[in-house]
């Protein structure tokens, strides 16, 4: 976490960039009143270099972004109590729960059902 990249101060910078994206959209999970994680992304919009750093070229068909065609996440986190058992298939959840297809812009939140307790 010595990297100025996992900063808060840097975090809240790209927070700031990625959230003022057209369609931007953020799914947070909970589990009870608890947050276990969330996902954000956003369509890629036309002109958009999120394929530049490929290490192969490839095709224009492949690249070429219309705004719709492409949903990106920015940024994924399961907070670690809730990571393995503990919160099986949180970061899956979010992802199915981020909408690609629908591209809606509102935020949303749902609910992870309470994980069996061994006491």
């Amino acid at each position: 976490m010595d990297n100025p990249f996992n900063s808060v101060e840097r975090f809240d910078e790209r927070l700031a960039g990625y959230a003022s994206r057209d369609g931007w959209e953020v799914v947070i999970a909970y589990q009870a009143d608890e947050p276990a994680g969330y996902i954000f992304g956003s369509p890629l919009m036309r002109g958009s270099l999120w394929w530049s750093s490929m290490r192969q070229p490839q095709p224009d068909e492949f690249t070429q972004e219309t705004g719709s065609r492409t949903f990106a996440v920015q940024e994924v986190l399961v907070r670690e109590a809730f990571r393995s058992t503990a919160g099986a298939g949180t970061s899956r959840r979010c992802t199915r729960r981020s909408s690609p297809s629908g591209m809606r812009s509102a935020p949303r939140s749902w609910s992870i059902p309470p994980a069996p307790r061994d006491d």
